[in-house]
């Protein structure tokens, strides 16, 4: 049965997961950066954990172009868009995916499906087997908070998945885009971060 299989099998399973504010890593634990850390094989079955409190400060220590992934193997349009994410990278471009299935629960209906997913799904399997059956290049970490705490944290007017942000080398977003990867947002989008990439001497086509 394949993942795509396994995720409709399970969307009505019920459960959820949560983490308290004394499981929390300090801060020190989440050093280096998730992208200058040892390369991982195709046979990790695991994921970092990062507290969503260490996000900021790891988006301002990218030296260069940043493009931050959101996205949950229990969402379906996330699982969708990681094909479309493949497309982008490229030399000069540092990726980090940024799973949410660990997430506390957000308030009903803010995020789909998140009430439904399955418990067990949070302690990342799900999201480094997707991340190794097709063979996605960069680190993926899962998120450990909520989303409201993201939001406030990134000062974001919108939550949901999947979503792309584009940090500029120290920490400036210059670049969200929320939902699919298609359609003129997401042109848009592309169009932002080439010439980002141009600017910064990375000019290789995609």
């Amino acid at each position: 049965m394949g993942l795509r299989d396994r995720w409709r099998k399970r969307r009505g399973g019920a459960g959820s997961s949560s983490a308290s504010a004394n499981d929390r890593a300090p801060a020190s634990a989440v050093a280096p950066p998730p992208w200058q850390g040892t390369p991982r094989g195709p046979d990790r079955t695991a994921v970092d954990i990062l507290d969503v409190v260490d996000l900021p400060p790891l988006i301002r220590a990218s030296t260069g172009p940043l493009l931050l992934h959101h996205w949950a193997s229990w969402d379906e349009a996330s699982v969708a868009s990681l094909p479309a994410l493949k497309s982008l990278a490229r030399p000069g471009l540092r990726i980090l995916g940024l799973g949410w299935d660990a997430f506390l629960e957000a308030p009903t209906g803010r995020i789909p499906g998140m009430a439904q997913r399955p418990a067990r799904w949070a302690d990342g399997s799900e999201l480094a087997a997707y991340r190794d059956q097709l063979g996605l290049s960069w680190p993926t970490t899962m998120l450990r908070g909520s989303p409201e705490q993201l939001q406030e944290l990134l000062e974001l007017p919108d939550l949901g998945l999947p979503a792309v942000h584009l940090h500029r080398g120290g920490g400036a977003r210059l670049a969200v885009h929320l939902g699919a990867p298609s359609g003129e947002g997401w042109a848009a989008f592309c169009s932002t971060l080439d010439a980002t990439l141009e600017a910064t001497g990375s000019t290789e086509a995609r």
